[in-house]
């Protein structure tokens, strides 16, 4: 945040180098007296002759840069959002105003709608755009300048397969009975690493032969002896926060079915909230458990993806 913060300081203090140029052309109008108060530090001065000089069409563009610019020095992302919205709809063809949206969000951390005003102001000025460090938050969020980039990543036989951010790292570990498969923003390169965003999928091949099931082994039995199981498996950490969002049915070919169970939670009360988008599928003899998770705030940016990778998921056969 402070890099951006510091981008923007600069980027405005260029822009008020040229918009203060004029201000002896009419040295009574409020646009005037609001870039004086800003030489003075006075920003409450200069919020008030600011928004007046916005009504003004001649100093309109000006004025919201400005305005943007006391949104900076007083840390008002309101203003400075409310300035981009101005200034994109005046100037969709420069950078600035996608810019301050682009922090606002940030600050707000609606990161879906950061993502759209990065990739704006990378596609006017990719420069400026790595200088404000949006370039490292885009990839950061597995985005890119074009919208999405996605790889089909495989199990090494290609048994299982799923369509996510190329970006992303996989680990995978395999020994014949269950397979338990990793694939996220944040790498995992060891049994104890976590991450925040990402996907696991276990495959448990011959149930019967590691739980006891009284030689009841077809897929409607194996999905509800799992979701009571994992409720209450040895060394379960109950989580401090649950919330079932949704429940849907689903089928795939002829033999896979189960349930999606969408649900917010949070571990303890110190962790950030997570929205999960778990499923538990079953064939006779066979478990497929997926489950799709992201901080909650970030979920508008995943969600679809998330979806869409669920899709694109082909199950053993």
């Amino acid at each position: 945040m402070m890099y951006l913060l510091t981008t923007l300081i600069v980027f405005l203090l260029s822009g008020i180098t040229y918009i203060t140029a004029q201000v002896l052309q009419n040295p009574e109008s409020s646009y005037n007296r609001g870039i004086e108060a800003i030489r003075r530090n006075d920003f409450a001065t200069a919020r008030t002759e600011l928004t007046k000089a916005v009504k003004d069409s001649a100093t309109n563009a000006q004025a919201w840069h400005a305005l943007a610019f006391v949104g900076m020095e007083t840390r008002d992302y309101g203003l400075i959002g409310n300035a981009g919205k101005h200034i994109s709809a005046l100037e969709p063809a420069r950078y600035e105003g996608w810019y301050f949206l682009a922090l606002e969000y940030y600050e707000r951390k609606v990161m879906d709608s950061l993502a759209i005003m990065a990739r704006k102001v990378m596609a006017i000025s990719p420069e400026k755009a790595r200088e404000a460090n949006l370039v490292d938050i885009l990839q950061g969020l597995s985005q890119d300048s074009i919208g999405l980039r996605d790889s089909v990543f495989s199990t090494p036989d290609g048994t299982v397969r799923i369509s996510l951010p190329a970006s992303w790292s996989t680990r995978l570990i395999d020994d014949g009975k269950t397979l338990n498969w990793f694939i996220s923003l944040e790498p995992v390169k060891t049994e104890t690493d976590m991450f925040s965003t990402g996907v696991s999928i276990h495959w448990i091949r011959k149930v019967s032969e590691s739980f006891k099931l009284d030689g009841q082994t077809d897929a409607p039995f194996l999905v509800g002896f799992w979701a009571g199981y994992s409720e209450n498996m040895p060394n379960t950490i109950h989580p401090f926060y649950r919330k079932q969002l949704d429940t849907i049915a689903i089928e795939r070919g002829e033999e896979w079915w189960g349930r999606i169970v969408m649900e917010d939670r949070q571990l303890t009360a110190d962790s950030h909230k997570l929205r999960k988008y778990g499923a538990i599928i079953a064939r006779k003899d066979e478990l497929f458990l997926c489950s799709m998770e992201c901080p909650m705030e970030n979920w508008p940016l995943y969600e679809d993806r998330f979806k869409k990778a669920f899709e694109s998921i082909v199950f053993p056969n």
